[in-house]
């Protein structure tokens, strides 16, 4: 199986308004954002704390604090979880109309801290509404990526908790909210710190069992490529060019732009 944790109305609807997190969020959408356009993915992100309204940083704050942390190592067993205060790759994650992400593994290693390791994902839908025609469905996948094992729609303030070595996942489905809106989650990664060096494997896109030869071609030749980039970017800063030149040419866009 790929075990996972789904609470429903994990957000208390008084705190929401109160706090006005709904416009918050929009107006967060509204703003400049990171976006990322590939044959792997399409969609939109913040970057970094700074980036973030002042009630979605309260939220975070929340979830970083010791009684979630807590509460995230009873329900999945793993002790001495650290929260990723950096945000890194974390934060507000859009997709619109048409957006989506391919089924994948994710890495198991921080971006900058070498020794620690990523254990789990945890997803809050920030969606104040979402009709299930919309789509945006998360696919949860065995880890060989050959059986389905859950598909989770991103009803308003659900929180999903994935365990991240155990597990294939993604949006491949295009998303089909109407012109406007954006299937809207806030991503946060959590780590263990181990006593040696966490060997470094890049994410992997896994085909989807439906795909075609040609499709499976595009995927693998496209993962190959992140996966350079990110092997030679850790190792120096010519390679991390020269990698980067190869996204572009693959199509591997990250841009900023003011929609997701």
């Amino acid at each position: 199986e790929a075990p996972h944790v789904v609470v429903d109305d994990a957000l208390d609807a008084a705190w929401v308004r109160a706090n006005a997190l709904d416009d918050a969020v929009r107006a967060a959408a509204a703003g400049e954002l990171a976006r990322f356009r590939s044959y792997n993915t399409h969609s939109a992100s913040t970057e970094g704390a700074a980036a973030l309204p002042a009630p979605v940083r309260a939220l975070i704050d929340e979830m970083h604090g010791p009684a979630f942390l807590r509460w995230l190592s009873d329900v999945t067993g793993i002790a001495d979880l650290r929260a990723d205060v950096a945000l890194c790759n974390g934060g507000l994650h859009f997709m619109g109309p048409g957006g989506y992400l391919r089924l994948h593994r994710d890495e198991l290693i921080h971006p900058e801290l070498p020794r620690w390791r990523r254990r789990l994902n945890v997803m809050v839908y920030l969606n104040p509404r979402w009709e299930p025609g919309f789509g945006g469905h998360l696919e949860i996948w065995s880890h060989d990526g050959r059986r389905p094992v859950a598909r989770l729609e991103p009803a308003p303030y659900r929180c999903v908790v994935t365990l991240i070595e155990q597990n294939v996942h993604g949006i491949p489905a295009p998303v089909r909210c109407p012109e406007g809106e954006a299937r809207t989650a806030l991503v946060l990664w959590f780590y263990t710190e181990e006593p040696a060096p966490v060997p470094f494997i890049p994410a992997e896109f896994v085909p989807h069992p439906d795909d075609g030869a040609a499709r499976q071609a595009l995927i693998a030749l496209e993962s190959g490529a992140f996966g350079a980039y990110h092997r030679l970017r850790r190792r120096f800063d010519a390679g991390a060019r020269a990698a980067r030149a190869l996204m572009d040419v693959l199509g591997y866009g990250r841009s900023k732009r003011r929609a997701p």
